[in-house]
């Protein structure tokens, strides 16, 4: 006989397409305001689209010559500079809906949809962490209610979402493997391949994956060693396995060995100077973005040209270092800057700068409940995240597209928090009734 589903399984069924339709009308809504220009994110001209977005430039080049090149404001040949995926998808929607309005609008509907469906799988994330389902829902429905992310959740957005929507399919992963009985290899392969993947979306986040290797060795440590090691070896293994082929292919056209992006001594050029700010808005401000960056450069575009992105990224690291190394104060108030707008969005607007400074702070207190209530693996994969993944970003400029790799990791301990604070609040309640009465 089957049974009926209670009224509280059916909600529950239906509470993530509700946070779905939710995240998606509140960006769909702001989506709907925005010029022509903010939602393609640039201009069409005479030759084409002209945008300030290297992961677009990339698309257009895919779309136009099926050549993976041009990520600046002039043509420069073949690049490193973004990792494969967003232009490869930007290069599917500008194929199909071309390079206007149609295809602006449905770019940036595909980001939206992204970020609706990462906030809507937090009821079952948060129940596959064994966080209980209600602190997925509560961090669903903050992270839908209002874009902590800006305009990265709406328009000026790469695929963000969809390096968030893998990292955290993969920390559940290491959490199921972690409470496995007997070491699998294969579940290995899995998540090694799972890594593997996300470096072609966020390469950035491979900070992480070593710490979550060793966590799941100390977990097993009751197994045998050889047994562990040959574990973690196949995941590592099959994360070069998967991202080899990019290896050999940048190795091929770039003419040097690379991990997926060869952008670092830019990034670190824009981000530490005499003129430089924390945060992107700031060096765009002073100018000294376009001083040194081709996206918008012209001079810069020419020494790329000249020099071949590969060296002119040596080049640009030897400045950085040198200046890092004779201005070492300055480079230690940009550090600071950066660490702070990195938790607070400070060149945000009020609003905005409360909301992600309540999140951090509540997040951390949720991290600390949790290791108070013995959610010590969940404290483990996630404060691991919390700790690890903004380490290269203190040393560049601040953007809020990359926070929003980690939004579930700072939303879901915060939803713990919250549910604990609630939680609290009623038995005190209860034992003031019992105590009047």
């Amino acid at each position: 006989m089957k049974l009926e589903p209670t009224a509280s399984e059916k909600l529950s069924r239906w509470l993530p397409i509700v946070i779905f339709v939710v995240a998606f009308t509140v960006r769909g809504t702001l989506l709907s305001r925005l010029s022509s220009a903010d939602i393609i994110y640039g201009h069409m001209t005479a030759n084409g689209l002209n945008t300030g977005d290297e992961g677009i430039n990339v698309g257009v080049s895919l779309s136009l010559r099926g050549r993976f090149a041009d990520p600046f404001c002039r043509p420069t040949g073949a690049t490193a500079h973004v990792p494969p995926s967003f232009p490869a998808l930007t290069a599917i929607v500008f194929h199909v809906f071309g390079f206007g309005l149609a295809g602006g609008i449905v770019r940036n509907m595909v980001n939206i949809a992204g970020y609706s469906i990462l906030f809507a799988i937090l009821p079952a994330a948060a129940a596959a962490l064994s966080m209980s389902r209600t602190v997925g829902v509560l961090a669903g429905f903050a992270g839908a209610l209002y874009p902590a992310f800006r305009s990265a959740e709406v328009f000026r957005g790469r695929d963000e979402w969809l390096a968030a929507v893998l990292l955290l399919w993969l920390t559940v992963l290491a959490f199921r493997l972690s409470k496995q009985s007997t070491l699998r290899l294969w579940s290995a392969v899995a998540y090694g391949a799972g890594w593997g993947v996300m470096m072609y979306v966020q390469p950035s986040a491979a900070v992480i994956f070593p710490i979550h290797l060793i966590v799941l060795l100390a977990v097993h440590r009751g197994k045998p060693l050889l047994l562990r090691v040959k574990y973690v070896a196949v995941a590592a293994l099959l994360m070069a396995v998967v991202i080899l082929p990019w290896t050999i292919r940048n190795r091929r056209v770039m003419g040097g060995w690379l991990f997926m992006r060869d952008n670092l001594g830019l990034e670190l050029h824009v981000s530490n100077g005499d003129l430089a700010r924390s945060s992107h808005l700031g060096n765009m401000s002073t100018g000294w973005f376009c001083a040194v960056h081709p996206v918008c450069s012209v001079a810069q575009t020419q020494k790329v040209l000249e020099l071949g992105e590969l060296e002119f990224n040596r080049r640009d690291l030897a400045t950085a270092h040198e200046w890092i190394v004779r201005n070492k104060g300055s480079f230690l108030r940009l550090t600071l800057g950066r660490m702070a707008y990195f938790w607070t969005d400070l060149p945000s607007n009020r609003m905005t700068f409360l909301v992600r400074t309540v999140l951090s702070l509540a997040s951390f207190v949720g991290i600390a409940l949790m290791w108070r209530d013995r959610l010590r693996l969940q404290v483990a994969l996630v404060g691991t995240i919390l700790l690890m993944y903004p380490l290269p970003y203190y040393i560049v400029q601040y953007s809020d597209r990359y926070v929003a790799v980690i939004s579930f990791a700072l939303l879901l301990p915060a939803a713990f928090a919250f549910n604990r604070l609630v939680a609290a609040a009623s038995v005190s309640r209860y034992r003031r009734r019992i105590g009047s009465g």
